[in-house]
């Protein structure tokens, strides 16, 4: 992913808008500290389980790579709202 967070129109910023909106909609917002913090272990929650299907050798280390750079970069969301 290039880019970054803030620009609004980078593939990042469209995702920070898009996780964003997915929090409104439920009344909830990323700007607020213990909504942001629980999004982050989600995240660390989802980097575990994508780590642990690479070590049972159900993804490829390309695949692997991918997946992390994409919940790490989801996992830097309320930083840019």
């Amino acid at each position: 992913m290039g880019g970054t967070l803030s620009d609004a129109d980078s593939p990042e910023g469209r995702l920070a808008q898009t996780i964003q909106a997915l929090y409104l909609h439920r009344a909830r917002t990323l700007t607020d500290p213990a909504t942001a913090e629980a999004f982050d272990i989600a995240l660390e929650a989802a980097l575990l389980i994508v780590d642990g299907a690479q070590a049972r050798g159900g993804l490829r280390r390309e695949d692997h790579e991918m997946l992390r750079r994409m919940l790490e970069t989801a996992r830097r969301v309320p930083g840019f709202i």
